[in-house]
């Protein structure tokens, strides 16, 4: 069991390029199947097999929030569904996964849902937060949280701590 996924990241570290589209198609496919079984609609044969199809039979069948303005680009296309926040205008790659964003949220035990934050940080660029706590040391502290592109993936981004109020470091 253990050996299976050595193999995987062993290959995603020799060509990120070419893992990561196809960790993205998994995790579309997978999305695109609990849709399907949670509907009970049929998902097409050709969503398994054509990122359009599949692209087409999630935009139909999840629906996705509207949020603003996007942080790359500045239209107000900004919205988000089960998996992903994205821009859907065209030539725009923004996207900030949900399980990125719940997992900072649960790292720092805020106490705020994750659409809610993205719809926020997309509107403000930058937001103070009271009382974060550190899972280490549960040490409280004040932050500015913000979205920032990722260092890692192009067109992907994240939720962190850009700035202390009065420049103080909270570690």
């Amino acid at each position: 069991m253990i050996a299976p996924a050595l193999a995987l990241l062993v290959e995603a570290e020799r060509n990120i390029d070419a893992f990561v589209p196809q960790t993205h198609w998994r995790v579309a496919l997978a999305l695109a199947r609990q849709i399907a079984e949670r509907q009970g609609v049929a998902l097409p044969a050709t969503a398994q097999t054509s990122a359009q199809a599949l692209s087409q039979f999630i935009d139909a069948h999840d629906p996705r929030e509207a949020l603003g303005k996007c942080p790359a680009c500045g239209r107000a296309t900004l919205s988000g569904g089960a998996v992903v926040f994205d821009c859907r205008a065209p030539g725009c790659d923004f996207r900030l996964w949900r399980a990125t964003v719940e997992r900072f949220i649960a790292q720092f035990q805020l106490s705020v849902e994750a659409t809610a934050r993205v719809r926020d940080l997309a509107k403000r660029k930058k937001t103070l937060y009271s009382g974060l706590a550190s899972q280490p040391r549960l040490a409280r502290f004040d932050a500015d949280l913000g979205l920032r592109e990722s260092r890692v993936r192009q067109g992907t981004w994240d939720v962190a701590i850009v700035g202390f109020p009065n420049g103080k470091s909270a570690f």
